[in-house]
């Protein structure tokens, strides 16, 4: 009998298959990362002075990613993505009420939003523009 070597994205549909798998599995260490960041009462201290004073640029920057890595993940749910980046970045903030430390802030709230509609928006909007350009649906 003999062993036939397994090929590693053999087709281009395999290439896609595991594209959207690297895209979710960043999406989700991105979202645990940005769970404990903005849950945890003992962040490290040089990340502390770096954004002191920024939070709500901190904020923005961080669901503007997540949100991109949300929408290059769950390529064919649009709606599904923006009202779930929507709700992540409402209960992100809603769940600080529960630390020690910190606290909501109604501008942190917002900058969470601004980016969350700004990330999942500009990927959705690329992807829209390469599809009308090109005729073909991107891997991820």
């Amino acid at each position: 009998m003999t062993e036939r070597p397994i090929a590693v994205a053999a087709s281009p549909a395999d290439a896609g298959a595991l594209t959207r798998l690297l895209c979710l599995t960043i999406f989700m260490l991105a979202l645990a990362a940005s769970l404990w960041l903005s849950l945890s009462d003992h962040l490290p201290r040089m990340l502390v002075r770096t954004v002191q004073g920024r939070q709500e640029m901190a904020h923005f920057g961080m669901h503007t990613f997540l949100a991109a890595l949300a929408a290059l993940a769950f390529p064919r749910r649009p709606l599904r993505v923006f009202l779930g980046v929507l709700a992540f970045a409402v209960a992100v903030e809603l769940a600080q009420t529960t630390t020690l430390t910190r606290q909501v802030s109604v501008g942190d709230l917002a900058a969470n939003l601004c980016g969350a509609i700004l990330g999942s928006g500009l990927i959705f909007a690329v992807r829209g523009f390469v599809l009308q350009g090109h005729g073909s649906r991107p891997d991820c």
